[in-house]
């Protein structure tokens, strides 16, 4: 799809999804290693077993969304501004997330409410703040723990599984990943 039909198709708030991606991958997986060390040196009951995985990968998902959490609010309020078509031009629709587009009698604007993931950041932080910005994080919290834990856990048994020869292989790491990716 050519760059400019994105006003008009559905890849609005696509640049905050990938600048997003990468923080948030890099945080998840180097924080679940402090998390997994951590863990085994202060606890060392629990042993390198399941219960280290899943509370390691449940912080670090945490970690990784409560940095990354703005930058996903701005990719979530850029694809709701929805492009539609009146009289031969584009004309901006802002939908609340809850409206579907053929019940919707949101507010047309000629203009964008939000330029882009700079802009949405500043507006909202001048609206209300540091709180504004992390608003709706509890539901996303509350998601994300049980499956960054339950993601980690499966690698790390998926791993634990792979013969002695194979450990240290990189197509072997991968496939795990993408294994456990799929939970």
């Amino acid at each position: 799809m050519p760059l400019s039909d994105c006003a008009d198709k559905d890849c609005r708030g696509n640049g905050a999804s990938v600048l997003r991606i990468v923080p948030y991958a890099a945080l998840h997986f180097m924080t679940y290693e402090q998390y997994w060390c951590w863990i085994l040196d202060n606890y060392s009951a629990f042993g390198t077993g399941p219960i280290v995985d899943l509370l390691a990968g449940s912080a670090a998902g945490g970690t990784a969304v409560l940095c990354t959490y703005p930058l996903d609010l701005a990719r979530t309020k850029l694809a709701y501004q929805v492009f539609i078509r009146i009289r031969g031009r584009n004309v901006l629709q802002v939908v609340a997330p809850r409206q579907s587009l053929q019940n919707s009698v949101g507010h047309i604007y000629p203009q964008p409410a939000y330029t882009g993931i700079r802009n949405v950041i500043q507006s909202v932080y001048t609206e209300g703040g540091v709180r504004a910005l992390y608003r709706g994080i509890g539901p996303t919290l509350i998601s994300i723990l049980p499956y960054a834990g339950l993601k980690f856990y499966i690698y790390e048994e998926l791993k634990r599984h792979v013969p002695e020869e194979h450990q240290t292989s990189i197509m072997m790491r991968l496939s795990c990943g993408a294994l456990a990716g799929l939970s």
